[in-house]
């Protein structure tokens, strides 16, 4: 049985494997990456399957209460080859990695239910631009997701860190990573970020 491959799609025998991992946090967990978009169709039903007594889980942006969140963001393993990143767990080649801080967005929506049918819908054309700034340490690595690859579109106009701009590590369609190699250890960075996204379909950033 072939266990890895280089696709964000993750078969349905290891997201019930990745949802038992997940159910094992005793937090409220939030999603990150291409692990969002993975079981936001089918982590409501894992979910219910595996630990229906625990908070239910979200995606994107931060949970509350602050503090008490167990963040896990995903990206295949085959993009992270070249370059080393801690890595938590791996199902199916979908790494999981602890984050540090989210960035982007300010609220955590909640995943989606398939037995309900309410899914997501394509997005509806109404963009908007945003421009964010943050400080992060030199040694921070900035993971940009998009949780809804099939529904929405992320035009990305800027990527800067000291106003330069900063090289992408890895991709697996959904998730990118993007770290400042030239930036000197211990200083810290201010990451400037230019995107158009459509109104409820945010993009989703974070920090390890």
């Amino acid at each position: 049985q072939q266990d890895i491959d280089d696709s964000p799609w993750l078969p349905l025998y290891a997201q019930d494997r990745l949802a038992r991992f997940v159910c094992s946090d005793t937090h409220t967990v939030t999603l990150h990456g291409t692990v969002a978009f993975v079981l936001d169709p089918t982590g409501r039903l894992l979910h219910a399957l595996h630990c229906a007594e625990s908070p239910e889980w979200r995606i994107l942006g931060p949970s509350e209460p602050e503090g008490a969140t167990g963040h896990w963001l995903g990206i295949r393993s085959a993009a992270l080859e070249e370059h080393p990143i801690e890595i938590e767990q791996s199902f199916a080649g979908l790494a999981l990695v602890k984050i540090d801080q989210v960035l982007f967005p300010d609220n955590s929506l909640a995943i989606g239910d398939a037995g309900s049918e309410k899914l997501r819908g394509w997005a509806d054309g109404t963009n908007q631009i945003y421009r964010l700034r943050f400080e992060l340490d030199a040694d921070q690595h900035v993971a940009i997701g998009n949780a809804f690859f099939w529904q929405a579109r992320h035009d990305w106009l800027r990527i800067e860190a000291n106003g330069r701009p900063v090289q992408r590590l890895a991709n697996d369609q959904v998730t990118q990573v993007y770290a400042c190699t030239d930036c000197t250890a211990g200083s810290t960075v201010e990451w400037v970020f230019e995107f158009n996204a459509p109104v409820g379909y945010p993009p989703d950033i974070v920090a390890f």
